[in-house]
């Protein structure tokens, strides 16, 4: 009887590189099973290397020997064995390859088991339609899928297929509410986008706002938004609340906001609001999907609804929101090889289905009252090298408890902006106003997609949940203040 399909130093190689190079370690881990490897020996090395890395424990020669005698089924490993495989790589820069051969090797091996399990069966009338079924969920279906004909097609093919769809005064899609921004990102591009900060700098909101906006002037466009952070609930009353001006709290509370409006003809207008925005809100929702903790959380729930989803959407015409990343869970424990690992997945997600996803990220690290800097995300794995676009946002109404540095007034003096008939002004703190806002500082940290770096100024209108950006005669104004208050400490 003829052996099974395999790669013996494909095998070894992975493991080899695994044990040197934490880069190589982490890919392996992430998108290969203790099923691909044939061999036995090496099968169960490789679990006992899982079994180390989900402890979030150190991997080498000494550990996964450790390991391995703590399994039941030792697999007659070696310490001699696993030195030389140890020794067949010097480093891990061709771990791509020998995973994709590994996985290669076990489609082929689960093809011909079906195969051979099928013929029996087939002769059996009563098993055909069970046969028919398992066949149709097994690998020999999915390898001549369409997506797996799109894959060899190549990525750029695809890309400039999609882009067919679109106008061409940007490269990705549009969101002209925003036209800075938009134009430091030509577009909302396919690739992985990070807002980091620290809590309740308004980076959910941000990422709210922009797929809204976009999935507004993109009407085949859908919107898979995994809400980790904040309930279904919570998230679908902010959508109210930015689509019919009326604060978060009055929309969660309706009836007793409305009780108290004693004008007949404010009360009628309020009204006519709140159902229009449910309206608008409930279109919205039908190509936006919303989901919040209560479906799942893990990163294998993220992969299969996105995987599910992709093929109902052949043109990949979907944008993926994460909110947020320290909420998304792995078998992996808690700590670097956790998040460097889940980091290395999502952006794969990104590379896969050629797709913008958008993630946001807390900084727990940053010291209170200082500004987020990119090194700030080292305590998040690898993320700030696998994102294409990290914006660093803070937020001074936020971090000082209410002591704003710098503010948007409403008032009927000197004019600087006009935003919907109401004029805006900058101020310094002492002045007394009905209606300040924040300024929210945006700082475009690293930007793979066009070079662009620059920091912009957004006013911050949280309660309402709305997000103005400031025209370009304003935006060197805040630079200049900001950098004069840092100075003066």
């Amino acid at each position: 009887m003829r052996e099974l399909p395999n790669d013996f130093n494909a095998e070894t190689a992975v493991i080899s590189a695994s044990l040197i190079d934490n880069e190589a370690l982490h890919q392996a881990v992430i998108k290969l099973t203790s099923n691909h490897f044939y061999h036995r020996r090496n099968r169960v090395i490789f679990t006992a290397i899982k079994n180390l890395v989900k402890k979030d424990s150190a991997v080498d020669l000494i550990t996964v020997v450790g390991e391995i005698k703590k399994m039941r089924e030792d697999g007659n490993v070696t310490t001699t064995y696993l030195s030389k495989v140890s020794d067949v790589c010097l480093s891990g820069a061709n771990i791509g390859a020998h995973i994709n051969i590994l996985k290669e090797k076990a489609s082929l091996r689960n093809i011909i088991t079906e195969s051979q399990i099928s013929i029996k069966e087939a002769y059996d009338e009563k098993s055909s339609s069970k046969i028919i079924k398992r066949l149709s969920q097994s690998d020999i279906i999915q390898h001549t899928s369409l997506d797996d004909i799109k894959e060899k097609i190549g990525v750029k093919q695809r890309h400039a297929i999609k882009l067919s769809h679109r106008e061409l005064d940007v490269l990705g899609y549009k969101f002209p509410e925003w036209p800075l921004i938009q134009r430091c990102f030509d577009g909302l591009q396919p690739g992985l986008y990070l807002f980091a900060g620290k809590e309740q700098t308004a980076k959910s909101m941000l990422m709210l706002i922009l797929t809204t906006v976009i999935s507004k002037h993109d009407k085949d466009l859908c919107v898979l938004y995994f809400s980790l952070d904040d309930s279904f609930n919570f998230t679908y009353y902010r959508l109210l609340s930015f689509h019919s001006g009326i604060t978060i709290n009055n929309m969660a509370a309706q009836q007793r906001y409305l009780r108290n409006i004693k004008d007949k003809s404010i009360y009628e207008n309020e009204i006519r609001k709140i159902n229009n925005a449910v309206d608008v809100t409930e279109k919205q929702l039908k190509k936006f999907i919303l989901m919040d903790s209560v479906d799942g959380t893990g990163l294998s729930f993220i992969e299969e609804t996105i995987s599910e989803f992709s093929h109902t959407h052949k043109q990949n015409r979907f944008v993926v929101v994460i909110d947020n990343f320290n909420h998304v869970k792995t078998e992996i424990a808690n700590g670097y090889h956790h998040y460097t690992a889940l980091s290395r997945a999502i952006k794969s997600i990104s590379v896969k289905y050629n797709i913008p996803l958008l993630m946001a990220t807390e900084l727990h690290k940053l010291y209170h009252f200082g500004r987020p800097t990119i090194d700030d995300l080292k305590e998040t794995g690898a993320l700030q090298y696998d994102a294409d676009v990290v914006c660093l946002l803070h937020n001074d109404y936020r971090v000082k408890d209410g002591h704003t540095r710098l503010k948007v007034m409403e008032t009927k003096g000197s004019i600087i902006a006009s935003f919907d008939k109401v004029q805006y002004a900058l101020v310094e703190p002492q002045v007394e106003t009905v209606n300040v806002y924040p300024i929210l500082e945006v700082n475009i940290a690293k930007n793979k997609l066009t070079g662009l770096q620059t920091k912009l100024y957004y006013v911050l209108k949280g309660s309402v949940v709305s997000i103005i950006e400031l025209p370009l005669c304003l935006q060197q104004k805040c630079r200049k203040i900001y950098v004069k208050r840092s100075l003066q400490g």
